[in-house]
């Protein structure tokens, strides 16, 4: 990767990132270029404008493929505190000052003090879905009013007058991690949405593709007392002809009960992105499911898929699942699967897992079908956040006489793994290793695969100082006083703080902690205000032979001295 660094005042950031794959396969040695993207973010208009290989973007209804080109989208991830969708709000009027505590279902969210005379609460911090909404206002002599107001909350909407677009143009991408540089046709794609009120968010998707063009409209209405209700149409024209698309759909998210089905009817003549050049678009495409939770009995879902094809059979495909939590360590899922097309089948599974410690587990996973029976016995240890070992040991039984061993290990220029498989009389090995180096302030450092965001930091002339970030120890000074941070949070409040006490006591402290807020993929310098000392009391009289008054400020000139530094003086007893 190729990354140019920028200050935390720069309006936008620019990567080039580049990604190849190699492979040694019967004494063939081939490499093949995955991608190749420049990426220029802005966040002040919470965008990113991207040349060289990328994903179409999608609507709800349209599929998407990788190109080659220029694309504009909208990036909501550069503000990561923003919130796209609208929020619900709740109004009261309060006789004296009082203190208004908001509840959402059950829990205290949020709590300030309103001034006397009407008040209104705005975008609410409420889970998605439906719920309740209670607030307690308590004035100053202590009387209490209640005002209770269900609500529904969506991802799906867009505040009103928001936009998310995403605009491609460029050429399709053909045998994606085969070919290097194999672009096909030219193609030109939008799409666009738009929140036109509180309750619906309008959307338009247009594809143009040499000899196939397609368009369409769709949105998403919320029925406050009901759900979500989500509705599409589009039309295309190519070399087969004239042909159309309707999908409806809708959804409801409660905080016991969900449930929603959604469907797609296409034409035979249809065409859209992400279908084969000559592949016929499905007849229909249907799902529905519900999903039941429990405070006391764990969790119960079900679903139903039936997809209708004109080249090739169909499926009919109805499962269902039960998970809970037994003790405070355990959790058990059950399922079933039940193919009602063609050989029709019935598939159950079984799966039980404990928790033996902060990194320790270990898990039982049966199956059963007809002619069938297999389960796995596994152990397994994660690798710890800073240095250290993992593992994972797997035993089949019953029909299945699967073995398996693997352990993990890194430290701070890498991680390793090596595993062995053993399977059907055949066993399999494999080992990798991966590390990452970054360039800045000057110098540069091995660390583990960089593949976010990472910071430098520079404690001038201390070595092994303990550097915190989000009060976990993640790395200590060399002997240049350097540390690398290869993970941070893109665009987001990064807490770095150094450890006070390993710091000698002649060393003069400014600060202990920085905020780093990065750009995507790109690095921070952090220094740290710290200082070597050099104490001395010195003795001052006036020309007169009196002392100094106490409390006066002397400075000392100098060309070791650090230029304005003042120092109180006082009456030696």
């Amino acid at each position: 990767d190729a990354q140019e660094s920028r200050g935390l005042g720069d309006v936008y950031k620019r990567q080039v990132q580049t990604r190849l794959l190699a492979r040694d396969l019967n004494g063939k040695a081939t490499a093949v270029r995955l991608d190749t993207t420049w990426t220029r973010d802005q966040p002040l208009e919470v965008a990113s404008l991207r040349v060289g290989d990328a994903i179409s973007g999608t609507s709800s209804w349209g599929g998407a493929v990788r190109f080659g080109g220029v694309q504009w989208s909208t990036n909501f991830s550069t503000q990561p505190g923003f919130i796209a969708f609208p929020l619900p709000g709740v109004s009261g009027e309060a006789a004296l000052p009082s203190t208004v505590d908001l509840y959402v279902d059950s829990a205290l969210r949020m709590s300030r003090e309103v001034p006397s005379g009407p008040f209104s609460i705005q975008d609410l911090p409420v889970t998605t879905g439906q719920g309740d909404a209670r607030l307690v206002v308590r004035d100053i002599l202590g009387r209490e009013q209640v005002i209770t107001q269900p609500f529904y909350a969506t991802p799906r909407l867009l505040k009103p007058g928001l936009q998310e677009y995403s605009y491609e143009l460029g050429f399709v991408r053909r045998n994606f991690g085969s070919d290097s540089n194999n672009y096909g046709r030219p193609l030109a794609v939008g799409t666009h949405r738009l929140g036109i009120t509180k309750h619906f968010t309008g959307e338009l998707h247009g594809e143009l593709l040499g000899h196939q063009q397609t368009l369409g409209l769709g949105g998403v209405l919320m029925l406050p007392a009901a759900g979500v209700l989500s509705g599409s149409f589009a039309a295309s024209h190519s070399d087969r002809g004239v042909g159309g698309l309707l999908e409806l759909g809708f959804q409801r998210q409660g905080r016991y009960v969900s449930f929603g089905a959604n469907t797609q009817l296409a034409s035979q003549r249809f065409e859209k992105l992400g279908l084969e050049p000559e592949a016929l678009a499905p007849r229909q495409i249907s799902q529905m499911f519900v999903n039941l939770a429990t405070t006391d009995y764990g969790s119960f879902r079900a679903n139903y898929t039936q997809q209708a094809f004109r080249d090739r059979t169909g499926n009919k495909i109805l499962s269902a699942g039960y998970s809970r939590k037994v003790g405070r360590q355990g959790n058990l899922t059950a399922s079933v699967t039940r193919l009602l097309s063609g050989d029709a089948k019935t598939t159950f599974n079984l799966s039980f897992s404990l928790s033996l410690g902060n990194r320790t587990n270990a898990s039982i996973n049966t199956s059963a079908q007809p002619g069938r029976e297999q389960a796995v016995l596994q152990v397994s240890r994660s690798v710890p956040a800073g240095s250290g070992l993992g593992y994972r040991l797997a035993a089949g039984v019953g029909d299945s006489d699967r073995r398996a061993a693997e352990v993990s290990a890194q430290n701070g220029i890498g991680a390793y793994n090596l595993a062995v498989d053993q399977f059907q009389g055949q066993a399999a090995f494999r080992g990798s290793a991966s590390g990452g180096v970054a360039f800045l302030g000057g110098s540069a450092f091995l660390s583990r695969r960089i593949t976010d965001s990472f910071a430098v930091v520079q404690v001038p002339d201390y070595s092994g100082v303990g550097i915190y970030a989000d009060n976990q120890l993640v790395a200590r000074t060399d002997a240049d006083g350097n540390a690398l941070l290869p993970r941070l949070r893109p665009y987001q409040k990064n807490t770095v703080r150094i450890e006070q006490a390993d710091l000698p006591l002649d060393a003069q402290i400014d600060a202990v902690q920085l905020d780093a807020v990065p750009y995507f993929r790109s690095g921070l310098l952090l220094k740290f205000p710290v200082k070597r000392s050099r104490g001395a009391l010195l003795t001052v009289v006036l020309e007169n032979g009196e002392p100094l008054p106490t409390g006066a400020q002397a400075q000392i000139v100098g060309d070791d001295v650090e230029e304005n530094e003042v120092f109180p003086t006082g009456m030696r007893l």
